[in-house]
């Protein structure tokens, strides 16, 4: 079937029950799968000891977005042990490697005869472990390189995917340099835009007769997990993650390779499935108003930091009463 699911951000800890209305899944995989490695300082660090992607996922055809900010967290032994993982089972992947491969950008797909290239790169200010000529890791979201992938991969293909690591986290729509990006993009040749890496769901808008999914939200991820980081004595430490209420909400989208139609569904994680009801509702607000969208990103801290202090009530500390009132 000429029909591919485009899933957002997916961290898998245990096997989970999934409802998807297609059978050909791209996903952003948020985590390498390795027993070694040590986290990257400066940052909480993602990662799981074994594969639990065939279990959520089964025997459908699989490809997994690699450039994101956490793929490095562990290192290269760790992404080269992610990248086995993977060719075990079956999974394709793309957007992190060695530049000499390009970040294994494209990866191609023929379904039904239609060739699908798919590209997937990662913004700098996500703090990802991107690659050099001498390292592995994730493309970097550049926009002369992603002209020239899209150019390129062009002469081999029917359509074009770009799956872009982007935004503010916690954002509900997005800033208006990315909104101008995704436009140059579409201008270049690609025919579908996605966003990952906010973890909430973010607008939609069709520019030019093609569809851009600002953000897609996390389609798995779960509420409370733990994350690694150096403390300040240079001790590896434990750190208890708990994410907000609106990022179990996920965009999955279903893309027919005939026509490039889609069909928006509306997924949701309750902690062990993830079900997917097909939407009614648009989002299309994409502002073009720098001070809209500050003031936008200030609403949605208070609400996050509001939200999160109902969950767990205690005396805050003159440092959150500060940054809650001054922040």
């Amino acid at each position: 079937m000429a029909q591919v699911c485009f899933l957002g951000d997916v961290f898998l800890d245990r096997q989970y029950k999934i409802e998807l209305p297609c059978e050909n899944i791209i996903f952003n995989l948020e985590h390498p799968i390795s027993q070694r490695g040590l986290p990257k300082k400066g940052k909480l660090c993602l990662k799981q000891d074994r594969s639990f992607v065939r279990e959520t996922f089964g025997s459908s055809l699989l490809v997994a977005c690699l450039s994101n900010n956490h793929i490095m967290d562990y290192g290269e032994d760790a992404f080269l042990d992610t990248l086995s993982v993977l060719k075990e089972q079956g999974v394709a992947f793309f957007g992190a490697g060695h530049r000499k491969d390009n970040y294994n950008n494209p990866h191609v797909l023929n379904l039904d005869g239609t060739r699908l290239g798919l590209l997937g790169y990662c913004a700098s200010n996500t703090n990802p472990g991107h690659g050099k000529d001498d390292s592995m890791g994730c493309a970097l979201l550049a926009l002369d390189q992603i002209k020239t992938d899209i150019l390129e991969t062009k002469k081999n293909v029917d359509l074009i995917a770009v799956y872009l690591h982007w935004g503010q986290e916690l954002a509900h729509i997005p800033n208006p340099s990315d909104v101008k990006l995704a436009h140059a993009i579409i201008d270049t040749g690609a025919d579908i835009v996605l966003g990952t890496h906010t973890h909430t769901m973010q607008s939609a808008e069709t520019y030019k007769g093609r569809k851009i999914f600002y953000g897609l939200g996390n389609y798995i991820f779960p509420e409370s997990f733990d994350a690694y980081a150096f403390d300040n004595t240079g001790n590896i430490i434990k750190t208890p993650v708990r994410h907000a209420v609106d990022s179990h909400e996920s965009l999955s989208v279903r893309w027919d390779l005939r026509d490039c139609s889609v069909i928006m569904y509306r997924s949701v994680f309750d902690g062990a499935t993830s079900t997917t009801r097909k939407m009614t509702q648009r989002y299309d607000s994409v502002s073009s108003s720098s001070c809209m969208y500050k003031f936008h990103l200030w609403f949605q801290y208070k609400k996050h930091s509001l939200r999160m202090f109902m969950r767990n009530p205690r005396i805050p500390s003159l440092k959150d009463i500060r940054t809650f009132f001054g922040g």
